[in-house]
């Protein structure tokens, strides 16, 4: 009966170290596989648009815009957070806005959405997923 015993937690203390194993690899795997994004706070700006300077309340660069099909609506990415598997995480959301002015590097959206508390994705390792867990690389 004792060598059975031995056996048993032997048996017992391999799967508990197993497990522990499985379970960092997955927490690694699972952030080596999310899209790594650069992120931008909106600003207020003067932007001149057609030689007439203006100030905006919600001004992103360029790259974070999507363009829509309607012309004067886009899409931008803002970066929020919820609980997950393994603590709170980082996701892509992403939402409708109306473009107001665009120069050559920023544009204009309506602050009915996007606030200045907001982050907006400039860029992205890969191609981004609405509600997909992302690692934000360049965090305030």
């Amino acid at each position: 009966m004792g060598i059975q015993k031995k056996i048993l937690h032997i048996l017992t203390i391999s799967v508990f170290v197993f497990l522990v194993f499985c379970t960092f690899f997955s927490i690694h795997a699972a952030d080596s596989a999310r899209p790594v994004v650069e992120v931008a706070k909106p600003a207020r700006m003067t932007l001149t648009v057609n030689g007439k300077p203006a100030r905006y309340g919600t001004v992103v660069p360029s790259e974070a815009v999507i363009p829509g099909a309607v012309v004067n609506k886009g899409y931008v990415y803002i970066i929020r957070q919820r609980q997950g598997l393994f603590g709170v995480e980082d996701y892509a959301k992403l939402i409708e806005v109306e473009i107001i002015a665009a120069d050559d590097g920023h544009t204009a959206i309506s602050d009915l959405i996007v606030s200045k508390s907001d982050v907006v994705v400039v860029s992205s390792s890969r191609y981004l997923a609405p509600g997909e867990t992302v690692k934000v690389n360049n965090y305030d």
